[in-house]
This record gives C-alpha cells, structure tokens and sequence, in this order.
C-alpha cells in the first residue's frame, strides 16, 4: 500500500464495522488516503479512511484494511454530525464603586456644612 496522497477527514466521518453479534461499531476517520493502484494488475487508485487499529493503537491504518476488536469486519463509511459547540461567554466581572480619597471627603463636608 503506497499513499499518494493526505487528506484530513470532517469530525464526524466514522468507519462502520459490522460484529460477529450482528451489531455496529465505529471508529473515527481521521484523514482520507489516496492509495496508489497496482500497475501490473491493472488496479486503480482507491480512496479509503485511516483509523487508528483497534488491534494495536500506536500504527494507523486503512479501514478497510482493519478488523474490530470484537472481530467485526469494515463495511462502510457513515457521517454522524457533531453536537455543536456551545461556546459561553463568561460573565462580566463586577466593578467595585469608585472610593473617594480623604481630602476629597474632607472638601465636601466642608462645603456642606458652609451652607
């Protein structure tokens, strides 16, 4: 397998693999392959989404090419939209009232009692 090309993949872009029990599992896509085909047998280029091997997480590799850990074999691609995020902006921070320094309270009780 010789990629030609990288392409990341869209958040929500799995791979389905169908289990033994009859069920679903998914992985993350997390970038698009270009494979380059073989040209002694004629087979052209193929698409196909890299996970990260459910066997051993340390490599990535095709989906296709992979296995579930429950042993359930890739069957398609699927795009699950994600929860959109919901960004709160924090509330503003009370200001504490301006304090008036001695000798201007001093000057206004003057002028006060000047009256």
């Amino acid at each position: 397998m010789r990629i030609e090309q990288l392409v990341p993949a869209e958040a929500g872009w799995k791979a389905v693999f169908k289990e033994p029990d009859g069920g679903e599992s998914l992985s993350r896509v997390l970038c698009w392959a270009s494979l380059a085909g073989d040209p002694a047998s004629n087979a052209e280029s193929e698409l196909v989404g890299m996970i990260v091997d459910p066997a051993d997480p340390a490599r990535i590799v095709a989906a296709s090419a992979a296995a579930s850990p429950g042993g359930g074999a890739f069957a398609r691609y699927r795009y699950i939209a994600p929860e959109p995020t919901i960004a709160v902006a924090p509330a503003p921070v009370p200001t504490a009232p301006a304090r008036q320094d001695t000798a201007e309270k001093l000057a206004k009780s003057f002028l006060k009692r000047g009256r």
